[in-house]
């Protein structure tokens, strides 16, 4: 018996209602092939292809489509779109070998396609924006972007204008009621889309298109299933399902005490510390996330700190220079700081202008190594026995090191 007559394929339908940032982070995923939380594989990003609309993108396609006459959805409308991934499980695209990820069979593949275009086709009509097949992952899918769209009306006339005839009235009324509409996309305003259920429904319609295939349209959650248990919640529930046992052996112990009470002390103490290993393994658990949260943080703030080293010791230059030239404009203090950079790291072209810009920034910070000399001379001062005249520097006095980078 074939292989995918055993193995039942299933229906991938996962569609969400969609902002224009969406829109933007799916434009980004067509064209930019990075692999993140994909298992993307570059070198069968060539294979992928735009079956509907802009092959530039989604964006693109969205921004054809407005041009072809529907107008954009108001400001006021806050999930206009839809975003749709349409797929199938990997046992229909290779049926022989649906662990080897990134291949798949032509013919079903293909066979795929037809059925999945006319299903969208007819489901979204002119309201179908953008389809792309992706081929460089796991499985083969398709991206769609869908912008519903609405005809909307005027507003109806309820009420007369200051000083309007009655002839004048019923004319205007007249003619907001034949108004013929304006095609606006909002999934909100859409007649069947803005339904509750209307995703179900999509999913069993492509269900029934994708029948003649093999595949079942899938069992989709409901509001009844439940949700996934947390870790506090499993412990809190253990807890308390152990303190329940632990009663019931305490009840038992005593209505055997006379018969037992050996047998029944040992069998409670045992069943104490598989109770008590449990909770120690959980709190070990606990701790080894919180360890490693610690970690992460401690990863992200290293480069913060690393920044603020560098702002303390910028703040510490600019200082200096402020200290220096006294109360000068802002401009000055800026020059003399890109000339304290230059001299830092030799920035000077072997050249006239080279030789010119050395001796400029050399009058430029004149005034800076004076007064950074001084207060070189000061601390020597006040911290050691005074120099000799003949004893003083005669080279440039390089600033403190803890106040910044070396001039």
């Amino acid at each position: 018996m074939p292989k995918d007559t055993i193995d039942q394929s299933f229906l991938v339908f996962n569609c969400e209602p969609a902002s224009a940032d969406m829109v933007t982070d799916m434009d980004a995923h067509e064209i930019k092939r990075v692999a993140e939380a994909s298992n993307i594989d570059l070198a069968r990003t060539s294979l992928n292809r735009v079956l509907h609309g802009n092959t530039a993108g989604p964006k693109a396609a969205l921004a054809d489509f407005y041009k072809a006459g529907a107008k954009k959805p108001s400001r006021r409308a806050r999930l206009p779109f839809l975003r749709i991934v349409l797929g199938a499980s990997s046992n229909f695209f290779r049926p022989d070998a649906p662990e080897q990820i990134g291949t798949w069979d032509d013919m079903r593949l293909e066979a795929w396609l037809d059925v999945a275009m006319v299903a969208l086709k007819k489901e979204f009509g002119t309201d179908l924006v953008h389809v792309s097949l992706h081929l460089d992952e796991d499985t083969p899918h398709l991206h769609v972007l869908v912008a519903p769209t609405y005809l909307r009306t005027p507003r109806a006339v309820d009420r007369r204008k200051k000083d309007e005839t009655d002839a004048a009235f019923a004319a205007r009324k007249a003619k907001v009621a034949v108004a013929p509409g304006v095609r606006t996309v909002g999934r909100a305003s859409h007649p069947t889309l803005r339904l509750a259920g209307s995703f179900e429904a999509l999913r069993q319609a492509f269900g029934r298109a994708f029948a003649a295939l093999g595949i079942h349209p899938g069992y989709p959650r409901t509001k009844d299933d439940p949700k996934p248990k947390t870790t506090r919640a499993w412990v809190i529930e253990e807890g308390a399902r152990l303190n329940a046992r632990h009663a019931e052996l305490d009840a038992a112990f005593a209505e055997i005490a006379d018969l037992k009470e050996a047998a029944v002390l040992d069998a409670r103490a045992q069943e104490r510390v598989r109770a008590d290993r449990m909770i120690a393994q959980t709190v070990d658990g606990l701790h080894n996330q919180v360890a490693h949260l610690e970690k992460v943080i401690a990863t992200y703030l290293r480069p913060l700190k690393a920044l603020c080293a560098e702002a303390a010791a910028e703040r510490g230059v600019l200082r200096r220079i402020r200290q220096a030239l006294g109360a000068v404009p802002g401009a000055q203090i800026s020059q003399v700081r890109a000339a304290l950079q230059r001299a830092e790291i030799q920035e000077y072209q072997d050249n006239p202008f080279g030789q010119m810009q050395l001796k400029k920034d050399t009058q430029t910070l004149k005034t800076y190594h004076a007064y950074t000399a001084a207060q070189q001379r000061a601390s020597i001062v006040d911290d050691g026995p005074a120099l000799l005249p003949q004893d003083e520097p005669t080279s440039q006095v390089e600033p403190d090191d803890d106040m910044g980078p070396s001039l």
